[in-house]
């Protein structure tokens, strides 16, 4: 099998990006609220976060460059939302990083199911994030 980044470059495909309303835009990011819709989403707890993102992003690749039910390319969308939660006490970030793919218009009434176990996919309500 071809990798998932090549196999992405290799259609010409526009990214489609995700609708959102701008709330607040500050220095150096831009506050937005994106709709509630079905998300394929995948949590890893690596010692570094960025050894979570990473490796729930390939994930993530794969599910869109075909390891999913219907064994097609669904298109990507931006943003890739990566999410990282404070503790109970609100004094600590926690290990683990939840990386987000909103599924493409034409898949959000029946989504393509992962073959791979540690992929689920979520109907979340509106989401509030911020944005580089």
């Amino acid at each position: 099998m071809v990798g998932p980044i090549v196999q992405m470059t290799q259609h010409s495909q526009v990214r489609e990006p995700v609708p959102y309303v701008a709330l607040l835009q500050h220095e150096k990011c831009e506050e937005r609220l994106y709709p509630a819709g079905k998300w394929a989403c995948v949590t890893k707890g690596e010692p570094l976060y960025e050894q979570s993102i990473s490796l729930g992003f390939m994930k993530l690749m794969r599910y869109i460059c075909k390891e999913n039910s219907t064994g097609r390319y669904l298109g990507m969308t931006v943003p890739v939302v990566n999410e990282i939660r404070l503790s109970e006490e609100g004094s600590e970030l926690l290990q683990d990083v939840t990386t987000s793919y909103y599924l493409p218009g034409e898949f959000q009434p029946n989504p393509p199911l992962p073959t791979d176990p540690d992929i689920r996919i979520e109907e979340r309500p509106p989401l509030r994030i911020l944005a580089r």
